[in-house]
């Protein structure tokens, strides 16, 4: 394997010997001195365990983080962790033996572990159907693909265990997971391996029992949990501690898997219920990165023959700037990527992924392509997971988008091909760690650097680009009241039943919302005061409305695309003004063509009668059930095209009591509504990407009523809308110099860029979670929540004088770069925060915050 990995190494070198970068960039992380397991002092059982899980171990020895918990939590057999390690360093050894030991110890124990996406759900799966009894094991589709739990044989007990995920509604309902659900396997197994989405909305109301015994919860990629989406989790931690409290047992306990980050302990305080934090212990892997730059020559001679000692990863860099370089050419030779090595290509996206394909199935005569995307039916994302982890098969290269970044533990890779560097090191970095996860099968890395600024940075200083920066703080903004009272009043929900039946208690609830959320009102007044705040905004009428907007998303799930009753993919219900509008043609992941002709749904449900609303949230996007396809025999695809804006709907000034306001202009807070209008689409030829043509929504009208004449049922596609929280700031104008208003526009980008990141730390969010715009030729600031629904992130930044802060910060910050002496500096500077090379200098970006500065503060 190594052997062939080399190969390549030496065929990119010689394809590309005009634009490759002279040094490799060597990556290697050492493994330091292993330990013996019998120094840990396991008992037999799960001595013999441990080695099942793992028979390496037996020779090689433990990992020092590994042999560092194992002691920690064998010395007194409780607590909750939080364990910080690289890529393959084997976190996933210390989470089961932790919870295997609990389940063995307490015959009554249950356990659940939570992921951030299904693919890694089903990645742990796979680990469990490895040490399950092969009689045991639960297919529900009759086949060997997808599993839904087994059974555990340690000594003389048995650890039943089952996958938990959403059953859907409408086509994408999984029937076989509802009757799964019902079945005495999964009420008796004591292991749930889940979604936290799954867990947030059925875990209180639904298994009660389950709950009543739980003892272990495991956060994986806990690194993932930040922003509102952290927020949502900690608070949804604190309904698990309170609804242990009301039943009266014991609370469970905690164990975070992490990657490398800062400050781990108090990230984990944040995210983990208070009570939680007084005996956390943090294992944390002391190995540090080696990143070297050797020369490209002796490159493939390292991927030869590599170190034992560590896991290695080889970087190639091209330098493919004002030059054409044909990668997918390369991937179909035999003298490229041949036909002995797997490779994951990274497609920035699901469109760029079929058109790769295409090329590749036209050209290659030695290799597969096979796509992975979020837009896969779930029986074929399994099926390439399979293939992908059987280590047999070989030539074999995987497209895959941002699905495949996170952690995903897919065996078989040995080359990683990135075309286009993602916006942040952290995307980046992930998708490196997709190979070279073992330290027999080392990784290469080829990456394409494009006359984009964030690329030319890494060329030049091409080892700063590859440490991981651990001065980065993950924020988690627990200041949010719409977050709060939204879980309060879950709580309230998942509780009532039991409350009025009197199978729970009223002071025991109360006493517990008091100590977990610091408050007990009464249920219709929470309701009243979240209603009068947030009403316009959320939909209340649906019984389970507290438990949405867990995750910042448009989308509020996926639709079905059928072609004679045969699922050809499930896409984002937004995606569909994209890829599913009237008319559409749709390139399936078989590269066959598809055309839309139908919609079917159910209607009533997109109908929602409100005194201050009359449309939110995309109800008629969420009432499409089906969309109908038939083949399509010209070789073209579409790409839908729309219209799209935000404008204030309801003033809220009138309670803004509790909000600081500028001193000077004018600012309007309030709910604002977001529309997207469907206004045709762009037909791309797919000989020649280039020939294309724009349909006009004219056309598309005129074709729909032809239709409707003809007694037809086109399909018809309503504007989807939704409503956010927000403000606009009207500002005095900033006078500028006659030479400098044309350049009003660029400059108003560039502080804005600058100006988000001030912002979000402000109110400890993501980027992502607040949409910032600010335009100096209109003297207009516009801050909205991102969430669909809003999150309370732009009206917290108009509390306790987090906006006067921030732009004083960001002054502060800018003042650094004061000085010709300084414009390599704040170039840096915004390279690192924006990812892109400023046109205009610190002092005129300065002067902008100022001015806002001078106008806000009081």
């Amino acid at each position: 394997m190594a052997k062939d990995v080399g190969i390549v190494a030496k065929n990119v070198i010689k394809s590309f010997d005009s634009i490759i970068y002279p040094k490799a960039i060597r990556i290697f992380t050492p493994f330091t001195q292993r330990i013996p397991v019998s120094s840990c002092n396991l008992d037999r059982t799960i001595n013999k365990l441990l080695l099942k899980y793992e028979p390496k171990v037996k020779i090689n020895g433990l990992f020092p983080h590994q042999a560092e918990f194992l002691k920690a939590y064998f010395e007194d057999g409780y607590g909750n962790f939080i364990i910080t390690s690289g890529t393959g360093s084997g976190k996933s050894l210390c989470f089961w033996i932790w919870i295997f030991d609990h389940l063995i110890r307490d015959s009554d124990a249950n356990a659940i572990l939570c992921f951030p996406t299904q693919a890694l759900m089903w990645g742990q799966a796979e680990r469990l159907v490895r040490l399950s009894e092969p009689d045991s094991l639960i297919f529900p589709d009759g086949g060997d693909t997808i599993f839904y739990g087994g059974t555990i044989k340690i000594g003389s007990k048995s650890l039943p265990w089952t996958i938990w995920h959403g059953v859907g509604w409408g086509s994408t309902r999984d029937e076989k997971m509802a009757d799964h659900e019902e079945s005495e396997f999964f009420k008796a197994a004591r292991i749930r391996i889940a979604t936290l989405d799954k867990a947030n909305w059925s875990l209180i109301e639904k298994h009660k029992d389950f709950l009543r015994h739980l003892r272990c919860i495991v956060l994986d990629e806990a690194h993932m949990y930040d922003g509102v989406f952290g927020a949502n989790v900690h608070y949804f931690l604190e309904r698990v501690y309170l609804s242990c409290e009301v039943l009266g047992e014991t609370k469970p306990y905690f164990f975070l898997a992490s990657a490398t980050l800062s400050s781990a302990e108090d990230f984990a305080k944040m995210l983990l219920p208070v009570q939680a934090c007084e005996d956390l212990k943090h294992i944390k892997d002391t190995t540090n990165q080696e990143i070297e730059l050797i020369p490209v020559s002796s490159a493939s001679d390292e991927l030869i023959h590599p170190r034992t000692d560590g896991l290695l990863r080889m970087v190639f860099l091209l330098d493919c700037e004002n030059v054409k370089v044909d990668i997918p050419k390369f991937m179909s030779s035999k003298n490229g990527l041949g036909d002995n090595v797997n490779a994951i290509y990274f497609s920035q996206s699901k469109y760029r992924s079929k058109r790769l394909k295409l090329r590749l199935m036209k050209e290659n005569k030695v290799r597969d392509a096979v796509i992975y995307d979020a837009d896969l039916p779930p029986k074929r994302r399994r099926e390439v997971e399979k293939l992908l982890n059987n280590n047999r098969d070989k030539g074999i290269t995987l497209i895959g988008t941002s699905a495949l970044e996170l952690g995903v533990d897919i065996e078989g890779l040995d080359v990683c091909i990135i075309q286009e560097i993602p916006p942040s090191q952290a995307d980046m970095l992930q998708r490196m760690g997709r190979v070279g996860r073992r330290v027999d099968s080392p990784g290469l890395v080829i990456m394409c650097l494009s006359s984009e600024p964030r690329d030319r940075s890494i060329l030049d200083a091409p080892q700063e680009a590859f440490k991981l920066d651990l001065t980065k703080t993950i924020p988690i903004p627990l200041h949010l009241e719409m977050v709060k009272w939204r879980h309060m009043l879950a709580a309230y929900i998942e509780w009532m039943a039991a409350l009025k039946k009197g199978d729970a208690s009223w002071t025991d609830f109360n006493n517990a919302l008091k100590t977990y959320f610091g408050e007990t009102p009464k249920y219709p007044d929470l309701k009243e005061r979240f209603e009068e705040r947030y009403g316009s905004l959320v939909d209340t009428s649906e019984r389970a409305w507290v438990h949405k907007g867990f995750r910042a998303s448009a989308s509020e799930g996926k639709v079905v695309l059928k072609e004679n009753g045969n699922e050809v993919a499930r896409i984002d219900d937004i995606a569909i003004f994209r890829d599913a509008h009237p008319e559409a043609v749709y390139l399936g992941h078989d590269l066959k063509r598809y055309r839309v002709v139908g919609y079917e749904g159910q209607w009533k449900i997109a109908q929602w009668e409100h005194q201050d609303s009359d449309v939110i949230l995309g109800k008629w996007l969420k009432a499409i059930k089906t969309v109908e396809l038939k083949q399509e025999k010209r070789n073209i695809i579409t790409r839908g095209l729309w219209d799209e804006n935000f404008d204030l709907y309801k003033s809220s000034m009138n309670s803004a009591d509790h909000l600081k306001l500028p001193k000077k202009g004018v600012l309007e807070f309030g709910i604002w509504t977001y529309s997207r209008r469907f206004q045709g689409y762009k037909e791309i030829d797919l000989s020649d990407e280039e020939r294309t043509r724009t349909v006009s929504l004219d056309d598309v009208k005129r074709r729909f009523k032809e239709a409707k004449d003809r007694g037809e049922n086109p399909p018809f596609l309503f504007d989807f809308s939704y409503r956010t929280l927000g403000w606009q700031w009207r500002f005095k104008s900033i006078k500028f110099e006659e030479n400098e208003e044309n350049d009003q526009r660029s400059l108003g980008r560039l502080t804005c860029n600058i100006l988000e990141h001030f912002l979000a730390d402000a109110v400890e969010s993501r980027i992502s979670d607040l949409q910032i715009g600010l335009d100096l030729e209109d003297s207009t600031l516009q801050v909205l929540d991102s969430t669909p629904g809003g999150n309370g992130l732009s009206e917290a930044l108009l509390a306790e004088d987090r906006m006067q802060s921030a732009l004083q910060r960001c002054e502060k910050r800018l003042s650094k770069f004061r000085g010709r002496a300084e414009n390599q500096k704040f170039k840096k500077f915004v390279l690192d925060l924006c990812r892109d090379e400023p046109q205009h200098s610190a002092n005129e970006v300065e002067n902008v915050i100022k001015w806002l500065y001078a106008n806000w503060s009081r």
